[in-house]
């Protein structure tokens, strides 16, 4: 098994820091913006229209910080590792692999969905194949929509049980050493890359 680190990460990085300066130089703009904004300006003579454009401005200069906070967040979240296939390892720092026989080795891939912003998912169980869908969103959330599984039996069904509860009802994704984990904040499932 392969870990995350040993995959070359420098282009990544290098956008990252780009998207970063042009966030944070964006956000300085709005700041700046927002400022003028607030300075007095008497375009009519009557207190309740001082009032009104003075809320309107107000307004405007939050939706526009909002709106460039969240374009700057989205902008510089770190990419989920899509196209890659991971084997789980540990369940709440617990081993998931069974060594009965006939079992197979816990898997997850994720990949992007044609003509959509969520990601198909899919991999293996223990005794089954596994498939669903999911939305990721910055910064490392992940929404888990209805997954759907094979229905056959063997010997570490109650274990596969416990990694498919586990896996869809994570909502938080994070590269620890070398490692793709996942976490309700319960329940954490840590993962490596697959050789193959």
């Amino acid at each position: 098994m392969h870990e995350l680190s040993r995959v070359p990460q420098r282009p990544i990085q290098y956008v990252s820091t780009i998207a970063a300066s042009v966030g944070l130089l964006a956000m300085l703009a709005t700041l700046a913006w927002c400022a003028l904004l607030l300075l007095h300006r008497p375009i009519c003579g009557w207190a309740w229209c001082y009032d009104v454009l003075t809320t309107a401005k107000t307004a405007g200069a939050v939706a526009v910080f909002f709106a460039t906070f969240t374009l700057g967040l989205w902008i510089t979240s770190p990419p989920f590792p899509a196209g890659r296939k991971f084997v789980a390892v540990e369940l709440n720092g617990r081993p998931i692999i069974s060594a009965q026989s006939g079992t197979k080795l816990p898997t997850l891939e994720v990949w992007r969905a044609p003509f959509t912003a969520e990601f198909n998912a899919g991999g293996t169980g223990h005794c089954n194949s596994w498939s669903g869908r999911a939305k990721l969103l910055p910064p490392n959330l992940v929404f888990w929509k209805k997954a759907y599984q094979t229905a056959v039996g063997c010997a570490a069904s109650d274990l596969e049980a416990k990694y498919l509860r586990a896996l869809l009802q994570t909502n938080l994704w994070r590269i620890e050493k070398g490692a793709l984990i996942l976490t309700n904040g319960t329940d954490t499932l840590r993962f490596l890359l697959s050789p193959a």
